[in-house]
């Protein structure tokens, strides 16, 4: 895992909690579907105790004292619900910031302290150690890391992601036709839900043509990566994923010998991108540059880099989105 080790720095008593009672529901594959009726039915216990108060003839008093007994779970409860969205927002947007030392945190507050409990605890604590490794470009770690997580211990709507995963990791380690093999794979896994979420089909196809494009297999590359950065149903894309499609489109566009789309893609992401594809396209930019390309005969002109008004960069739409 990377990121600091836990020393110094604790969570509080009810956060160490609140986790510990949402934790065994995080197997489930919509979580809230469960917790939010349990949620209304610790809060309807009171009301039925008032109703059965008033009809044995209780004192006010009796009933109050007891009401309020028994609305202190529900209340408990709650919290711990809102903590727990507010622990997962948190870090899907520390990932979305590349914060890894944050992510890191939140992780161990949402795995708590201790062996696993479960298969699923330890599947799920090796995923998250595993996509950390990812994120950071140690691409071997990663793809090892993850050919070690136990599939068959998550949702079955988690397992293509996770296969997805290693190919994409197993691409860029150097062995880019196995990793095409893994997110092929994966893709046909998918397609095997018929309610496998727009974002999740996203991600698997933008990683399928990077990993394409490794393979040198340029032309199918291009065409799913083109496809694919336009949007997949409803959702747009997430930036960092979608600088690096931009940035490999770019690459097999080179590659192909198509060089106004190829510099087109490359400034794309350069220039409206964000994570650590965004600077390798400026400098292939800046490469175009100093040794212009040809087309066709044609010595084109270097790229210049458009000033943009404050106004323009304000109203710009950025692919945003969250981490599948």
């Amino acid at each position: 895992m990377v990121g600091p080790e836990e020393t110094s720095e604790e969570f509080g008593w009810f956060d160490k909690s609140a986790m510990s009672v949402l934790r065994r529901f995080r197997s489930l594959r919509r979580p809230l579907l469960v917790l939010l009726p349990i949620f209304l039915g610790l809060l309807s216990v009171p009301l039925a105790f008032v109703w059965l108060a008033q009809a044995l003839g209780l004192a006010q008093g009796v009933a109050a004292l007891g009401a309020a007994l028994l609305l202190l779970p529900g209340v408990l409860f709650g919290l711990a619900l809102n903590r727990g969205v507010t622990v997962s927002m948190g870090y899907s947007q520390a990932y979305a910031n590349g914060d890894i030392v944050e992510v890191a945190r939140l992780k161990r507050l949402m795995d708590g302290t201790g062996p696993p409990r479960s298969p699923f605890e330890q599947a799920n604590r090796a995923l998250g150690d595993a996509e950390v490794l990812v994120y950071v470009e140690r691409w071997a770690e990663g793809r090892d890391a993850l050919a070690k997580v136990d599939r068959e211990a998550l949702p079955v709507r988690a397992r293509p992601g996770v296969l997805g995963q290693r190919g994409y990791a197993t691409a860029h380690a150097g062995q880019p036709d196995l990793g095409v093999e893994l997110l092929e794979a994966a893709a046909q896994e998918a397609d095997g839900q018929p309610d496998y979420p727009a974002e999740k089909q996203w991600f698997m196809r933008v990683r399928l043509g990077i990993a394409l494009s490794l393979a040198a297999r340029h032309d199918d590359a291009i065409a799913v990566l083109s496809a694919v950065l336009e949007g997949v149903g409803d959702y747009e894309g997430d930036l960092r994923e979608w600088t690096a499609g931009q940035f490999f489109l770019g690459r097999s566009l080179r590659a192909r010998g198509t060089f106004d789309d190829a510099m087109a893609a490359f400034d794309a992401a350069a220039h409206d991108g964000d994570g650590p594809f965004a600077p390798r396209a400026r400098a292939a930019l800046d490469l175009a540059t100093g040794s212009p390309l040809r087309d066709d005969g044609h010595v084109r002109e270097p790229i210049e880099e458009e000033g943009v008004e404050p106004e323009e960069a304000e109203g710009r739409s950025l692919k945003r989105a969250r981490r599948p």
